[in-house]
């Protein structure tokens, strides 16, 4: 069949709840195969082949039929092959259109069918849960300082452009924020995954049987409180290791103790210095989020992609 429904992210927007419905889905009676590397929730190990072949390669844009992608060559012909069709979920190739391009121009070398689906949302809220991203992997800059310096990767939308070049009206874009103000009689990525499926696949609704084996315990990877922020960060600049600092998110996560007190700080407390920090540094960042994101609406409508909305 070759047929591939590829998710590219966007970062902070819904991938990992999306990403665990499609491992909740599998061998559960669903017409298609959800792809991942030994012992992921999601298929990271597809990206960083194409992340590593893109930083080994000269020029993207002269890869050729004959170019070497390796063991890459042989996983996208086992989807072109695979009877049922295929999904693909990795976040992070939103923002890295090298190793997209790679990706794709591999799948058109093996003529696969491939859908494209991604999300974006509001410029300054993208911004916010991403700086607390990039904060589990080591960042200890103030929010402005680091939305100053990565400005152009947050602000590109480089990768549509490519799924536009590889697969023309193939890509699926869907407004986040309104996904979720919209969508209030089911959790709304549950009914985006069961949307996508219907336009990619021609699949059929959800029974209920789908449906009840499709519950998550609590919602995936939400953004984290201001307080846990900066802890943090502070721990990011005091050992220089993200490994450390994930792991005390780990612990701090799932500390009854600690969650209690987060979730019982009442309006009319006394904020806590950092909390307050925290809270003002954002506030710049939204500042200068909102400076910039008329930028962020142009990259999008000139990004080739026909319709930005939530098929409701």
């Amino acid at each position: 069949m070759g047929k591939l429904l590829l998710h590219i992210g966007s970062e902070k927007a819904g991938s990992t709840s999306l990403q665990a419905y499609l491992n909740l889905s599998s061998g559960t009676g669903f017409c298609f195969d959800y792809v991942t590397g030994s012992g992921h929730l999601h298929s990271y190990y597809d990206y960083s082949i194409c992340a590593e072949l893109a930083l080994n390669c000269c020029s993207i844009s002269d890869l050729s039929s004959s170019f070497d992608y390796g063991i890459l060559d042989s996983r996208i012909k086992k989807i072109k092959d695979n009877s049922l069709p295929s999904v693909l979920s990795c976040e992070l190739f939103y923002r890295n259109p090298n190793a997209l391009w790679v990706f794709l121009s591999c799948c058109k070398k093996h003529s696969v069918d491939c859908s494209i689906l991604a999300l974006v949302r509001s410029f300054p809220k993208y911004c916010r849960s991403l700086y607390g991203e990039a904060i589990k992997w080591g960042e200890v800059e103030r929010p402005l300082k680091w939305a100053k310096r990565t400005r152009l990767s947050l602000l590109s939308t480089e990768s549509l452009s490519i799924c536009s070049k590889f697969y023309p009206g193939k890509t699926f874009l869907w407004n986040f924020d309104r996904l979720i103000d919209e969508v209030d009689w089911v959790d709304p990525i549950l009914f985006l995954l069961e949307k996508t499926l219907i336009q990619c696949f021609g699949l059929d609704k959800f029974s209920d049987d789908q449906i009840a084996s499709l519950m998550l315990e609590r919602p995936e990877n939400q953004g984290l409180d201001p307080r846990l922020l900066s802890i943090m960060r502070e721990s990011n600049r005091s050992f220089h290791d993200s490994r450390l600092t994930r792991s005390l998110l780990s612990f701090l996560s799932e500390n009854l103790l600690v969650q209690q007190v987060l979730s019982t700080s009442a309006d009319d407390d006394v904020p806590t210095f950092t909390s307050v920090r925290m809270q003002r540094e954002f506030k710049q960042l939204e500042k200068f989020a909102r400076s910039v994101e008329h930028l962020h609406s142009h990259y999008l409508a000139f990004s080739g992609i026909e319709s930005l909305q939530v098929f409701v």
